[in-house]
């Protein structure tokens, strides 16, 4: 191959990304949702009523090595297996590739205040994210 088509090849993989996303059940899966689980980063507070159904993780790599997709593609794995949200969820981001993992659960004793009951869509914008972190300033 020649030069000036290895140059070519490389720049249009320069805007390239992709997320892929992964599992382990650790419980009985649901029927998929459409509800976009809520998030809770490592520390938060949350209820005790709930079961664990599945370790998610998602990897972003080239462009989608950031927070929002990786934090989407644990959501999207989550409602997946119907659940209801992702708990203790770490994230680790470095220049290329970025990931998060979290354990998928569904609530056994209806959502936590503040959250959309089951069966209600809430849509996913990287502005609009649900994502509980204890050290965050809360927003208006």
């Amino acid at each position: 191959m020649s030069r000036a088509r290895i140059a070519l090849a490389l720049l249009a993989c320069a805007g390239c990304g992709s997320t892929s996303t992964y599992h382990v059940l650790t419980g009985a899966p649901g029927r998929p949702t459409r509800v976009d689980p809520r998030v809770y980063l490592e520390g938060a507070s949350l209820p005790a009523d709930y079961a664990e159904v599945a370790i998610v993780q998602a990897v972003g790599r080239g462009t989608h090595a950031d927070l929002e997709h990786v934090v989407e593609g644990v959501r999207a794995e989550a409602a997946a297996l119907g659940c209801d949200a992702v708990i203790a969820t770490h994230a680790d981001s470095g220049q290329t590739q970025s990931s998060a993992t979290g354990v998928a659960v569904r609530w056994t004793a209806g959502p936590p205040p503040g959250q959309a009951p089951t069966g209600a869509a809430v849509p996913w914008t990287p502005q609009g994210a649900t994502v509980v972190a204890p050290w965050a300033t809360p927003q208006p």
